[in-house]
């Protein structure tokens, strides 16, 4: 008995360490076995994800079967981490230790595993994650529940699921905890290599997810750049720099199709039909880089604002996109952006393009920039075989003379087509972009900023000189597009021809607070001018709300298409007398939604929380955010639909 005390007393450290370490072991060994059947659960919770995907390559089954067992982990983490470090420094606590660290791990991963489920419905529903600022917008916002179809009964059944999943968690505590007491070695195997097991697992998920996702973007293998929309938080790194840095060149664009499915499009929605009196008119449509709508005055477009009185003079119209890839991909396919990507992963290209095609139309596509960046060679122009894409290539010219070149390389084309056939020709203008390029002869407006430096010019002092050289490179596209109008009227083919003047988006000298575009919604960014003269029509000016992505509904009436608009756009025919209430101006970080007295950001990103603000259509008055969203949330949900409407 004596020696015993002896020993008791000997050695305090040891008591004192194992007092401090083995309710940390012993919780260890729970949570270990804890997490193991949680790993399980989400698996089969998460199992959706996987179902939606249908892709011919059995490689692609492989990849996308391990990404998905990977991100169950992924997701696992943001409680796994948390709970641990709880675990350890609450340990000296055995009662509250227990308690607090059971209850914490309970509550969090029944919120991840609720989380799932509520982000399956919704990408169901709408091919949204629920990561995404607009779907939680809508769910945030006063209202916007019940807007998404949600009745008392959804609500209800929802409650039921939240109960269920915690339910679930805190029996799989339980039997984690009569797990550890029934197998000694299981208790001691996760007792001292837990930590250590979490961090290989963790980290392999991590890594396997990023080298998949970062090398199949670099060789553009589609199965796993695809699978990557199918998860929420999916890490989308990519390694282009550092390939090429290395000397290797990346892939532009991949060949592989999705089958039917979750991902794949549908589009159009139903074939098209074509009345027996269609007429086959050429067209012409000219588009220039950043045209602001009051670039088109007398003095500064005199060719082009003479033309506008002899057409229809849309005066309140809008890009479809702040940047050209938004703005085009609207303009020939009537739809937003977001759906650039599938689109051009697919290789599918819009309807108006194969309705040319598929009637004999020559096509002479001339740039005065690439068609593959942005990839118009794989998304507008996909079926267009190469050789009949005219870009303008690598030149250390002014765009000036670039766009002097390609307008004469498209007459000289014109000149030498078959007049039996009817023409598709397309002429994209550089000269009005930054650092806006024009001749001398061409400066009407001065002093101009000779050189613009990006190092050294000061905006506050410089911002009207540099808007001088722009004015000067509008003045010089006028004359450009004069060209082409007098051949047409030279060739007596102006009484055959669709001529379309416009601008893909517009271009910002600080008037709210930004230079150049892509950075905003503001009236200079979006705005921008549209000419349409049809044959047989008279001149007139149209003062209502249009879009670029009504061009496509308007030119395929034009050329006796019979389906509506909603089978392959979200446009109307400029022409008819329906017409839209509301117009959405796409962009990489979100959607701006306008109507006539508001406009509102509407984010379209993973992780953008709010809405940037609510203004009147100019801008310059701040308006109520929760005025809009109680009146507008029916049409917010239309927009959301909209935006999974030609997927399968």
């Amino acid at each position: 008995m004596k020696n015993t005390v002896l020993r008791n007393h000997s050695c305090p450290e040891q008591i004192s360490v194992q007092s401090g370490t083995e309710p940390f072991k012993s919780l260890s060994s729970t949570l270990g076995i804890y997490y193991l059947f949680t790993y399980a659960a989400t698996v089969v919770n998460a199992f959706p994800y996987i179902n939606f995907m249908n892709f011919e390559s059995p490689l692609a089954y492989v990849l996308s079967t391990l990404i998905y067992f990977s991100q169950c982990v992924i997701y696992l983490l943001p409680v796994i981490v948390p709970v641990c470090l709880l675990a350890w420094f609450t340990s000296g606590f055995r009662r509250l230790n227990t308690m607090l660290v059971c209850v914490t791990a309970v509550a969090g991963t029944s919120a991840i595993q609720i989380l799932i489920y509520l982000d399956k419905l919704i990408f169901r529903m709408y091919r949204f994650h629920i990561d995404n600022g607009f779907v939680l917008n809508l769910i945030t916002t006063k209202g916007g529940v019940e807007s998404m179809e949600a009745d008392k009964n959804t609500i209800a059944t929802l409650v039921l699921v939240i109960a269920c999943f915690l339910m679930l968690q805190t029996v799989l505590m339980l039997m984690a905890f009569c797990l550890r007491n029934i197998s000694p070695a299981l208790r001691r195997f996760y007792s001292s290599r837990m930590p250590a097991i979490i961090a290989i697992i963790a980290s392999g998920a991590l890594i396997f997810n990023t080298m998949a996702y970062s090398i199949s973007d670099f060789i553009g293998y589609s199965p796993v750049i695809s699978v990557s929309r199918f998860f929420p938080l999916y890490p989308n790194l990519t390694i282009r720099s550092f390939g090429k840095s290395l000397g290797f060149k990346p892939s532009k664009s991949s060949t592989f199709k999705l089958t039917p499915g979750a991902g794949a499009l549908l589009y159009p929605l139903r074939p098209l039909r074509t009345a027996s009196s269609a007429k086959n008119y050429n067209i012409m449509l000219l588009v220039s880089e950043s045209l602001r709508w009051d670039m088109l005055d007398p003095q500064i477009m005199p060719a082009t604002w003479s033309f506008a009185q002899q057409s229809t003079w849309f005066k309140q119209h809008y890009s479809a996109g702040h940047d050209t890839r938004s703005a085009l991909f609207g303009l020939f396919y009537g739809l937003y952006a977001p759906y650039w990507f599938a689109f051009r992963e697919q290789r599918c290209g819009p309807v108006l393009i194969d309705t040319l095609l598929d009637r004999k139309y020559q096509m002479f596509l001339y740039s005065s920039t690439k068609f593959s960046y942005p990839e118009f060679d794989s998304t507008i122009f996909a079926r267009i075989p190469r050789e009949q894409l005219h870009p303008c290539g690598p030149t250390r010219t002014e765009k000036w003379k670039d766009d002097r070149k390609q307008v004469s390389r498209l007459l000289s084309s014109l000149s030498r087509r078959n007049s039996d056939q009817p023409f598709f020709a397309y002429m994209f203008f550089e000269s009005p972009h930054a650092r806006y390029f024009f001749p001398e002869e061409c400066a009407i407006r001065t002093p101009y900023l000779k050189e613009v430096n990006y190092l050294t010019m000061d905006l506050n002092r410089d911002i009207q000189l540099i808007k001088n050289r722009y004015i000067n490179s509008c003045y010089h596209l006028d004359t450009q597009i004069k060209r082409l109008l007098v051949y047409l009227k030279e060739h007596h083919l102006t009484d055959s021809t669709i001529i379309i003047i416009t601008g893909d988006h517009g271009e910002e000298f600080m008037e709210r607070g930004h230079w150049g575009h892509s950075c905003g919604y503001p009236q200079q960014q979006i705005r921008v001018p549209m000419i349409i003269r049809v044959p047989g029509k008279p001149p007139s000016v149209v003062s209502r709300l249009t879009s670029h992505l009504d061009i496509p509904a308007t030119l395929l009436n034009l050329l006796g298409v019979t389906n509506p608009g909603d089978d392959y756009s979200f446009g109307f025919d400029m022409y008819a007398k329906t017409h839209r209430d509301f117009t959405v101006v796409s962009g990489w970080g979100g959607m701006a939604y306008m109507d006539g007295q508001y406009k509102a950001i509407l984010p379209a990103g993973s992780y953008q929380l709010a809405r940037e603000r609510v203004t009147n259509m100019n801008d310059n008055e701040t308006l109520d955010t929760e005025t809009f969203n109680m009146t507008h949330m029916d049409t917010l949900v239309k927009i959301l639909y909209q935006l999974k409407l030609f997927y399968r």
